[in-house]
């Protein structure tokens, strides 16, 4: 059994190559300005407001709107608001 080390050794340098893939992935597609969930989230009105008007939210809010393409729990909370407003009005 004097391989297991070595195939011990080659799986974690793997993990530690898809980790390292990873990372770079997502500084590659981070921005030198981004909003915060908190900050996305205090925006949410007014973003839902603004696009149900017919504005162009991707214009007036690009911060948010970046930030919801790319944020799964802000995407959904989005639109559960989105879904909220248009039942009301």
């Amino acid at each position: 059994m004097g391989g297991e080390p070595a195939s011990r050794a080659k799986t974690a340098a793997h993990s530690m190559d898809e980790m390292m893939v990873r990372l770079l992935r997502m500084v590659e597609n981070s921005d030198e300005v981004e909003l915060t969930c908190d900050q996305v989230f205090e925006l949410l009105d007014q973003y839902v407001e603004l696009e149900a008007r017919g504005e162009n939210v991707a214009h007036l809010l690009p911060l948010v709107k970046r930030h919801l393409d790319r944020c799964r729990d802000c995407h959904e909370e989005y639109e559960a608001l989105a879904r909220v407003f248009e039942a009301t009005h």
